[in-house]
């Protein structure tokens, strides 16, 4: 009765039940009682009564806010197996790690031990796969290992993380997600042009972010560790290589540097940013300096050097503007980049960058290099 009630009725209600048999505050009392003896010594049963509407009176709020609870989680657990008989396997995991959660703030009926051993029940029944693919990256299955007919999972979510360059020329980690099909597979492509060109994409299990820092943050130390592991060995890794819009022996790219006069301006820096960036999302095209009167001298005289070429990627860097500060100069840099088949433009892009430094020389040369790296960056998207 007490752990029903959810507070300590022994030490309040023991002498008054044990000399009256009753309980008056409650309105329970014995209705009958049985003894019986065997080799291992006596036993008392007793029949008490209270009627529903007091006792729900009396029942606190922390057991009122559990048995919520537990008809929240039983849901859960419903909604789970309904899932599970559909073959959506991950679905039925992501209901079960939310009833998880839901146990840690308190249950009668549940114990979060026991539900986490059937989330990764359903963790370990799952399986991932990947293979080549003809219209994208790769193809990704996912299948149950068990029962009947092993069938594939519907609606399953996947995490893909992959290496990308940001603007700034910086490798950082990005991931998407996506879902399988009613056939349990779902196609990778390659949507994000700033993947570098060589590298891995790897494919997880996809659990609710906002549910496992709530299970971590309620639980005890490690009390998903063994989740994780699984749910790491469960993870399958893909390697793969993107071939250029442009061939490499087809193209070739040419900086034409900011010039003051007969004198290029910082060139040296210039293109190593340009390189850079390249190079870090795996692109190698050969770079080089071009000069010229106007575009169309500059255009002739690449022509001129390079016969062999199809493809001319040209990009133009120009100081436009400088401002002074209390903490030293910026500079504005404009750029223009083109990519030519023949006579024809493919791709035509803009860009401006801006940057500071102590002197004029410090400004106008980190924005060069931003405004070079900015300029790659946005031609990334195109080659």
């Amino acid at each position: 009765m007490g752990s029903e009630l959810g507070y300590d009725i022994v030490g309040e209600y023991y002498r008054e039940f044990l000399n009256t048999g009753r309980i008056e505050d409650l309105g329970t009392y014995v209705s009958a009682f049985y003894s019986t003896f065997d080799n291992s010594g006596y036993y008392y049963y007793i029949l008490t009564i209270t009627p529903s509407e007091r006792f729900d009176e009396m029942r606190s709020a922390d057991v009122e806010e559990a048995r919520s609870r537990d008809r929240e989680i039983a849901a859960l657990l419903s909604s789970a197996s309904a899932h599970y008989r559909a073959n959506e396997d991950i679905m039925a995991l992501s209901d079960v790690l939310s009833a998880v959660s839901l146990s840690l703030d308190g249950s009668i009926e549940y114990s979060a031990d026991e539900l986490l051993d059937r989330a990764m029940s359903y963790l370990g029944n799952i399986e991932l796969t990947v293979s080549d693919a003809e219209s994208a990256i790769c193809s990704v299955r996912i299948r149950r290992t068990r029962g009947p007919f092993h069938p594939m999972v519907r609606s399953g979510l996947v995490d893909a993380s992959y290496s990308m360059v940001n603007n700034s020329g910086e490798i950082i980690e990005d991931s998407v997600f996506a879902a399988t099909e009613s056939n349990g597979r779902f196609a990778f492509p390659w949507t994000n042009p700033y993947m570098i060109r060589t590298g891995a994409i790897r494919f997880s299990v996809d659990v609710p972010d906002d549910v496992m820092a709530a299970i971590e943050r309620k639980a005890e130390n490690g009390f998903l560790d063994s989740f994780y592991a699984l749910l790491d060995e469960k993870s399958v890794e893909y390697r793969y290589e993107l071939e250029d819009r442009f061939p490499r022996e087809e193209a070739i790219i040419a900086i034409v540097p900011f010039m003051r006069g007969e004198s290029a301006v910082f060139p040296e820096e210039t293109i190593a940013a340009f390189s850079s960036q390249m190079e870090s999302a795996g692109v190698s095209y050969d770079i080089v300096m071009a000069s010229g009167e106007d575009e169309a001298d500059i255009i002739r005289n690449l022509r001129a050097l390079y016969p062999e070429k199809r493809y001319f990627i040209i990009s133009y860097l120009a100081v436009t503007d400088y401002r002074e500060s209390f903490d030293g100069y910026y500079c504005r840099v404009d750029g223009r980049s083109l990519v030519l088949d023949g006579e024809s433009v493919m791709v035509e892009q803009e860009i401006f960058a801006a940057s500071g430094g102590e002197t004029e020389a410090d400004a106008e040369r980190n924005a060069l290099e931003r405004g070079a790296r900015l300029a790659a960056g946005m031609l990334l998207k195109e080659i």
